[in-house]
């Protein structure tokens, strides 16, 4: 026997060598040629869709806030009717039921820049010169020992 038919020989006498059992493999398809001159354009590759703008969004956000400052003001204004914000409201002071008493007796203008006010409470009477440049207080006589106006016919 020549060399290569011993070769030949023992390639057919070697056992095969055992494989797992494995699916055969498909040839992968092919993609349809186009005959020459023609144009072959691939599906659109899927990006996002932009067509919002960013003034939408920012007027949402916008929109949004205006709805939660409302919701608190709302809130704020609920609870201040019903009493719950007293313990952090301050209470209003007795000023100004002490200004209510007060009462300006007479007014004269001794300059276009200077007024001389008169002014009464309950016990007293005090001048109050005012001027741009400044504002002076004065005691006047008190109630009890002013003269009345006298009257002729009286």
């Amino acid at each position: 026997m020549s060399a290569e038919a011993t070769q030949t020989a023992a390639k057919q006498a070697a056992p095969k060598a055992t494989t797992p059992d494995v699916a055969p493999v498909a040839a992968p398809a092919t993609a349809p040629v186009a005959a020459p001159g023609t144009v072959h354009s691939a599906a659109p590759i899927g990006f996002r869709d932009e067509h919002a703008s960013v003034a939408d969004s920012a007027v949402g956000v916008l929109l949004v806030l205006v709805v939660l400052l409302g919701a608190c003001l709302g809130g704020l204004l609920f609870a201040k009717r019903k009493g719950w914000l007293n313990r952090w409201l301050p209470a209003p002071s007795g000023a100004a039921d002490d200004a209510s008493r007060l009462r300006v007796e007479q007014v004269l203008r001794l300059s276009p820049r200077t007024v001389l006010y008169r002014v009464a409470d309950e016990r007293n009477r005090y001048l109050i010169l005012e001027s741009t440049a400044s504002a002076q207080l004065g005691p006047a006589q008190p109630l009890d020992q002013a003269t009345l106006p006298h009257d002729p016919h009286a």
